[in-house]
């Protein structure tokens, strides 16, 4: 990188810094200031240890996104999408601006989970009365607490597949995992 790109590019990536806070929904904690990590291992370890006590059946996904590009992308103006645009080069690696980018980028992925929850098609881990784990996010890292009700795989999978056509992220597969949560099997 040229040393005008890089301080273009860290100025940028200051400046997104201080509004990101308030444009990303608080499940995304990677990279944006004043969120943790350790929220989501938090998360993790209270969704496991309350189906254990509740006897609870949940399942946790731990889901890691890559992107798959080809090259090309079409953009959604004013209601309509765009013909074909070629893409030069993506952010280069090591800009500052990449990571904040991806987290600014995952929001109407989790707008859509919220969604199809507030409609019922999906049902999150419940931990107490009005008390539900939904899911949180570190970048391209997700983790998914969804019980184990008939159909909760099929719609969360509508839904990464409406979001993998839109941004082009895929689930890599051989990064994710599933496990049991409150019991030992999963449906």
């Amino acid at each position: 990188m040229t040393l005008s790109y890089k301080i273009v590019r860290k100025l940028m990536a200051n400046r997104v810094k201080i509004v990101l806070p308030k444009l990303v929904d608080g499940r995304q904690s990677g990279f944006v200031s004043g969120r943790h990590i350790t929220d989501n291992i938090l998360s993790f370890k209270i969704g496991q240890e309350w189906a254990r006590w509740a006897g609870q059946e949940a399942t946790f996904l731990k889901l890691d996104f890559g992107i798959a590009c080809d090259g090309t992308a079409k953009v959604h103006i004013n209601s309509a999408m765009t013909q074909e645009i070629k893409l030069g080069c993506g952010v280069r690696q090591g800009c500052p601006l990449a990571p904040l980018l991806y987290a600014l980028c995952s929001q109407p992925f989790m707008k859509l989970l919220t969604r199809e929850e507030k409609e019922g098609r999906i049902t999150w881990l419940k931990i107490q009365e009005n008390k539900t784990l939904l899911f949180k996010l570190f970048a391209d890292d997700m983790g998914v607490f969804l019980s184990n009700e008939v159909g909760q795989f099929e719609a969360l999978r509508q839904v990464l597949r409406k979001y993998e056509l839109a941004s082009g992220a895929l689930i890599n597969l051989e990064k994710s995992l599933i496990m049991p949560l409150g019991g030992d099997t999963v449906p």
